[in-house]
């Protein structure tokens, strides 16, 4: 393959995910609704590129593969409270986490990937959950709400295996 440059590049990419989630809604009393729920994803994520390219008068080399599965989780639980006719105030809190099932062995220099293995990363974090609404009849609601959220970083920029890692023209690891 090439590019508008005559360059060779060859870019594949592909995830395969399965997953469980599991809600459960209880209305406690007229005022209260209790929401938990929770779900686990397991993804299988291969990146593989090979490019060529100018960068400051010389060509670069971009030769690597990721092979990085994950395993997500994420448990919340949110009460939902009527506080006059018209407001209703919720809260929550929300726990997410990410297991990066990295594969090899860590890089050595000029013996390749020959060093110890480099083990699983994790990681998680539990965030907050805030709103409020007023419904001035039932065709209408103003609703305010405020809540951190999470976002793991991409698995094929976990752990990259470069193709030919003590070939000058190829990026360092």
């Amino acid at each position: 393959m090439g590019n508008s440059l005559g360059l060779p590049y060859f870019l594949d990419s592909w995830s395969q995910r399965n997953g469980l989630q599991v809600i459960y809604n209880n209305e406690l009393n007229d005022r209260h609704t209790l929401k938990m729920g929770g779900s686990v994803l397991n993804g299988n994520n291969n990146y593989y590129i090979y490019a060529s390219m100018p960068g400051y008068g010389v060509i670069q080399s971009y030769n690597y593969h990721a092979n990085v599965d994950t395993l997500q989780r994420d448990f919340y639980v949110e009460d939902s409270f009527k506080m006059a006719k018209l407001w209703n105030l919720t809260a929550g809190l929300r726990n997410e986490g990410i297991t990066y099932k990295r594969q090899g062995n860590q890089y050595v220099s000029g013996a390749g990937y020959t060093g110890s293995p480099v083990g699983d990363v994790s990681e998680s974090r539990t965030t907050p959950r805030l709103g409020m609404s007023f419904a001035p009849n039932a065709r209408t609601a103003w609703k305010l709400s405020w809540g951190k959220y999470t976002k793991f970083v991409p698995a094929q920029s976990v752990q990259k295996l470069y193709l030919a890692p003590d070939d000058p023209g190829t990026e360092a690891a």
